[in-house]
């Protein structure tokens, strides 16, 4: 009895034997279904590393920013051209509003002549850059109505438009506002200080 459970066993484990030799060994159909182990290994290690990121998943404004970063050319280093052609950085003697006083209860200048530089500076100025506006604020004392002194504050700007357009200037690029006894500079109850309140201020728009 024992011969024969001995027998059938040995039957079976020489079976199981031949079958695992046969199939993977010589066969290899075991393995076809498995990922091999250094596969597995390499996919891990990619994940993990950034560094194997494939190039085209990275935007092509960083690639092109890395590029001229290594070239000596990016953003930081460079200016816009278009910003330095535009670029209208006004003189020195135009940086300011120049002020122009005025004669008692009149569109006269007190000294006509002068603001004939200044005013051929302004004229200079815009004939070089076509889009550019000069804004001349007119403004009286207070010895008047108000509706008087809003009409001779414009009388005064006027006298400004006038040489500027003596001097070829569009009147597109002038803009008059005449404001009459609004905003003084000084007191009305003296004479010196309504001299210094009827005046024309001239300045650049940027």
């Amino acid at each position: 009895m024992k011969t024969w459970v001995i027998g059938i066993l040995v039957f079976l484990m020489w079976s199981a034997g031949s079958t695992y030799w046969y199939v993977c060994k010589v066969k290899g159909i075991c393995w076809e279904s498995a990922t091999p182990a250094c596969n597995t290994a390499t996919a891990v290690l990619e994940e993990s590393n950034p560094a194997t990121i494939a190039e085209d998943s990275v935007p092509t404004d960083e690639i092109d920013e890395i590029d001229s970063i290594e070239s000596g050319t990016s953003s930081a280093n460079s200016s816009p051209p278009n910003k330095v052609a535009n670029a209208k950085a006004l003189p020195p003697d135009l940086a300011q509003p120049h002020t122009v006083l005025f004669a008692f209860a009149g569109p006269l200048p007190e000294n006509p002549s002068a603001f004939e530089d200044y005013v051929d500076a302004i004229a200079a100025h815009l004939k070089q850059h076509p889009t550019t506006k000069c804004l001349v604020k007119g403004y009286t004392d207070d010895t008047a109505a108000r509706e008087n002194n809003i009409k001779l504050a414009q009388r005064r700007c006027d006298v400004i438009v006038a040489k500027l357009a003596a001097r070829g200037i569009a009147a597109g690029q002038i803009v008059t506002e005449p404001l009459g006894e609004a905003d003084p500079v000084a007191t009305n109850d003296t004479q010196e200080g309504r001299r210094l309140n009827r005046r024309v201020v001239i300045s650049i728009q940027q």
